[in-house]
């Protein structure tokens, strides 16, 4: 089930481009994800996210990793 995917990335792209601050931007693409896991649109914008940005946490690339981890299974399985 999709949650307003494109409301979330919108927002996260809003906190980026006219208040910079990635911290926010961040935080609200971690929320999307956990309400919409299954969202390929989603993870392709986090990982474009982390990519322009090349700054990511240990515990966000945790965050982020589990939920692939998952997503694939689910999806092969």
């Amino acid at each position: 089930m999709c949650f307003a995917v494109d409301v979330w990335i919108l927002a996260a792209k809003h906190e980026l481009e006219f208040r910079h601050s990635m911290h926010s931007a961040r935080s609200l693409l971690q929320q999307a994800i956990a309400t919409n896991p299954y969202s390929q649109q989603l993870w392709l914008e986090v990982g474009q996210h982390a990519d322009d940005h090349l700054y990511i946490t240990s515990t966000q690339l945790k965050f982020i990793f589990k939920k692939f981890c998952v997503v694939i299974f689910l999806i092969y399985f």
